[in-house]
């Protein structure tokens, strides 16, 4: 079987525990430089899962995702837009994130990419809907709940073509994504809504 990989080591060593990052609204200047890798993704994915509208997720995701950013969930590529309905945006309500584990790879050589890192999470997240957007998709009435977990795995890099005066360019180039609706209410990769 051979020696164990680091990734046997690190996933056998006690998690640290870290305070649960609380994201700020979107308008406030949030000092992202200081963050590791794995603390920069779980707070960058939370600020998407409590966007309440596809405009709050695309600024989000301008701040978060390189230009082009390749995106598969369950398997299935998706534009950034269509990307938008996997997470809170789509259901018209912000959404409830909860990590339950995360593993980083820094220094992964990535051709054309510098300073990239391999970020993979766990999460539960719980979505409540208020409208009637996923009343046509799901036959069920308002208001319900969506409960959905997920293993997320990004590749974070320093996107050189953003601006040099910017803070932190880091940026999400890769999303490998599995969700499933735990309630079995929905099936993704979301289509429309």
């Amino acid at each position: 079987m051979g020696p164990p990989s680091r990734y046997t080591h690190l996933a056998s060593e006690p998690a640290l525990v870290h305070p649960t990052l609380t994201p700020k609204p979107v308008d406030e200047d949030v000092d992202t430089e200081s963050l590791t890798n794995s603390e920069w993704a779980k707070y960058h994915l939370m600020r998407l899962a409590t966007t309440s509208s596809v405009d709050d997720f695309r600024t989000c995701a301008s701040e978060s995702f390189a230009r082009q950013v390749n995106i598969t969930v369950n398997g299935l590529h998706l534009s950034r837009d269509l990307y938008a309905l996997q997470w809170g945006a789509a259901f018209g309500t912000s959404g409830d994130i909860s990590f339950t584990g995360s593993v980083e790879t820094p220094h992964v050589r990535v051709p054309m990419l510098q300073n990239a890192a391999l970020v993979g999470l766990l999460y539960d997240a719980i979505f409540s809907n208020s409208g009637d957007r996923l009343d046509s998709v799901s036959g069920l009435v308002s208001p319900f709940n969506v409960s959905m977990s997920s293993s997320i795995n990004i590749i974070i890099a320093e996107d050189k073509s953003l601006p040099n005066s910017t803070s932190d360019r880091r940026r999400i180039f890769s999303v490998n994504q599995v969700i499933s609706d735990r309630n079995g209410l929905l099936t993704f990769p979301l289509r429309e809504l």
